[in-house]
């Protein structure tokens, strides 16, 4: 099982790689529309997320991910469902 830090920074990666981002320009306080990312590629970045950990996340929780601090908050509490 992966660490918190090792999930933060696989997270950071996802978001940059649909970004079209260096790794380095997202931050872990980040907000999507800084980050130029549009309800697209929200779902793009939920589709990965839910690939990569086999989670599933509900429409309601999609509709509150805007940052990176939702995303981490997200995959903790999956962490803590487990």
């Amino acid at each position: 099982m992966p660490t918190r830090d090792e999930i933060r920074r696989e997270l950071l990666q996802i978001v940059a790689d649909v970004a079209e981002l260096p790794v380095e320009q997202v931050h872990p306080d980040a907000k999507f529309a800084d980050l130029d990312i549009d309800s697209l590629r929200g779902l793009r970045i939920v589709a990965e997320v839910e690939k990569k950990y086999r989670v599933v996340i509900s429409e309601s929780e999609i509709g509150g991910i805007r940052s990176m601090a939702d995303v981490f908050a997200l995959m903790e509490d999956r962490e803590r469902e487990e």
